[in-house]
């Protein structure tokens, strides 16, 4: 099964002590860490190191940013351009792990930041002379540090940031994080199966609406007597029909089709005993599956199973003769 790829940036190699510290997290939950320093990240002899760092924030799902005093190294391209043009290019070079930060924003990858507490708490300063040039900052050796959090800041409102001073408040931040962030997919689950359960049952209210209109509208075509067994018999076995083929891309009728395929009853038949059955265990007998093949199924996926049978008994209600 595929774990979470989790690509761990900063913005010097001096901090690699929290990045170690992380990476030993993210292991213990499971997940896998991408540092460059551990080997993790396959570099081409056609590329240079920042593009293969690149690439692999682009094949990560989540991105861990570490912001401290130091911007970090540049890109050889990028230095040979500050020689070239130091006036030019000083103020619009950006460092690697700035690079990273944008290449995983480009690509809508969960992004994680935190700051140093030094370097936050003075961020504060920088918001109020980032026009003043003579300013020389106790906590960082590039403005542009502030520059990066700035951006993240006020551009990117979807990104969680965070101050730090020790490992811990990293950590422990991350798992209450990605706790929620897992319950809140669980939820969302949860949700999404009730708003299908919900359309099933619109489905088939829908369809008795449409028979009632049927009959309505004979009764004003005609003042004699109208065959009314057969036009109520024709509008159930309509009922019937529509039910039986959204009972057919049911996930537990898709699987025991995978089960047993040609051994099982045909589908409309399917449906009629389903209708007529009691419970999960019941269904299978009647379909054909022996105690063996029950026992198996109930032991692989029995309470998934069963919970799905009770949610179609709610919606696959049908008026009776409705299946005759």
């Amino acid at each position: 099964m595929a774990r979470p790829r989790v690509f761990i940036s900063s913005t010097y190699y001096d901090l690699k002590y929290i990045r170690s510290g992380i990476e030993t997290f993210v292991s213990s939950l499971g997940y896998e860490p991408i540092l460059f320093e551990k080997g993790a990240i396959p570099f081409h002899h056609d590329a240079t190191l920042e593009e293969s760092c690149l690439k692999e924030v682009e094949n990560s799902d989540i991105l861990i940013l570490i912001i401290g005093g130091r911007y970090g190294a540049l890109s050889p391209e990028d230095e040979q351009k500050i020689k070239e043009d130091p006036k030019k290019y000083i103020e619009r070079i950006r460092s690697v792990t700035n690079r990273e930060y944008e290449k995983a924003h480009s690509k809508e990858i969960s992004i994680f930041a935190f700051v140093e507490q030094s370097v936050f708490s003075e961020y504060r300063t920088f918001k109020q002379n980032r026009d003043n040039a003579s300013i020389n900052y106790a906590h960082v050796d590039d403005p542009r540090i502030y520059q990066m959090i700035d951006d993240i800041l006020t551009k990117n409102r979807t990104i969680f940031v965070k101050d730090f001073s020790v490992i811990e408040d990293i950590t422990g931040w991350l798992r209450e994080q990605w706790a929620g962030i897992f319950v809140d997919l669980l939820r969302k689950k949860n949700t999404d199966t009730k708003i299908s359960n919900l359309e099933n049952q619109i489905s088939n209210l829908s369809d008795i609406v449409k028979s009632l209109k049927t009959y309505g509208e004979e009764l004003i075509k005609s003042t004699t007597n109208i065959d009314s067994e057969k036009l109520i018999k024709n509008e159930q076995r309509r009922i019937f029909s529509s039910q039986n083929d959204r009972f057919l891309s049911e996930p537990l009728i898709k699987y025991l089709l995978g089960l047993k395929g040609a051994d099982l009853p045909e589908p409309e038949k399917m449906f009629s005993l389903f209708l007529t059955s009691v419970n999960l265990d019941h269904y299978l007998t009647i379909i054909g599956f022996s105690d063996t093949e029950k026992s198996e199924l109930f032991n692989n996926a029995g309470p998934p199973a069963t919970r799905d049978y009770e949610r179609m008994k709610d919606i696959y209600i049908l008026p009776p003769g409705a299946a005759s």
